[in-house]
């Protein structure tokens, strides 16, 4: 399970990040949107990054394809980011299926990382935190997957 607190805004300033862009600046699924889907997994491969699946609430992706965040990965952590700890790291949704989604985590540099997850959504207890309510302050989109969040 992925802490709120050790989340963060995912600046995306590097190529991959401008990958993740560009598939989140088409609205509709379409062939563009969908090429522009494979460009950020083949550009995510390139850069040496691993997929992992699981459920969508476990790892707080729930926004679609692209949606992405940081994650310090603390100290203590076991299971599949355990190699990781102590590092910072780059989650990014790239596919979902039936009741499981893929996506893609690799070390990021320190600079990558934006405003805290937490402090964004200061209002929110940790019980009912859903990341896709700060998509409006965070990326300035008011909508994603129909789902309103005004």
């Amino acid at each position: 399970m992925i802490e709120v607190i050790n989340m963060y805004e995912d600046l995306r300033s590097d190529k991959v990040g401008l990958a993740i862009m560009a598939l989140r600046a088409m609205p509709i699924w379409n062939k563009e949107k969908q090429a522009a889907r494979k460009m950020m997994d083949q550009v995510l491969t390139e850069s040496g990054y691993t997929m992992g699946t699981s459920t969508a609430n476990k790892y707080h992706l729930t926004s679609g394809s692209g949606f992405s965040y940081l994650y310090e990965v603390p100290a203590t952590k076991r299971g599949l980011f355990s190699a990781l700890r102590g590092r910072m790291i780059r989650i990014v949704y790239t596919f979902s299926g039936h009741r499981m989604v893929e996506f893609m985590f690799a070390q990021v540099k320190e600079d990558q990382q934006g405003r805290s997850y937490r402090t964004m959504g200061a209002d929110l207890d940790a019980s009912d935190f859903d990341v896709r309510r700060l998509y409006k302050f965070a990326y300035g989109e008011s909508e994603f997957n129909a789902v309103s969040f005004d």
